[in-house]
């Protein structure tokens, strides 16, 4: 017997997702976000922000979680904010505490947020996270290398046959 169902029959409204389920505790994003000393991190940002001009501004938490997962995971602007929007334990690590299908802002404020932090800042901010990011590899199970590419000096046991030329 051959079991089918066709496309047209099921709608994305009875479509169902582990969403109800709990998140893993042992999930990376979950035991990142409890190790990484978010009020130090937004401190240093509030730096910038105006407590008396302008909209209200994103949530700390939110903008600094998104810049260390755009790091981490070597993303570009875009990419960082599409992969929070589909992904509910980078969401928590954000600090959201439900899931949430719409982008957590828009892309192109990753350039604003750049400019008005300016590179003193910015160097202020990078300073502690590599210095908290290495506490938090040296104390932890997280290893923070398992997402970075592999550098020369790191893979010189890799095989370098290729020299550049395409392989068909």
């Amino acid at each position: 017997m051959i079991r089918y169902t066709s496309v047209k029959q099921i709608s994305i409204d009875e479509f169902k997702t582990p969403f109800e389920m709990h998140l893993n505790k042992s999930n990376r994003w979950v035991q990142l976000s409890e190790q990484i000393p978010w009020d130090k991190f937004v401190g240093i940002y509030q730096k910038v922000m105006s407590s008396k001009k302008g909209a209200p501004g994103i949530n700390g938490r939110v903008v600094i979680g998104a810049i260390i997962i755009k790091h981490i995971m070597r993303l570009y602007d875009r990419g960082t904010i599409s992969l929070i929007q589909e992904n509910p334990y980078m969401q928590y690590f954000i600090g959201f505490t439900s899931y949430r299908a719409t982008p957590i802002f828009d892309a192109s404020l990753f350039v604003t947020i750049r400019k008005r932090i300016g590179l003193e800042l910015f160097e202020e901010m990078s300073n502690v996270i590599i210095s908290e990011a290495i506490e938090i590899d040296r104390l932890s199970h997280f290893d923070m290398s398992k997402d970075m590419a592999i550098t020369k000096d790191q893979g010189d046991d890799l095989d370098d046959s290729n020299k550049g030329s395409l392989l068909w």
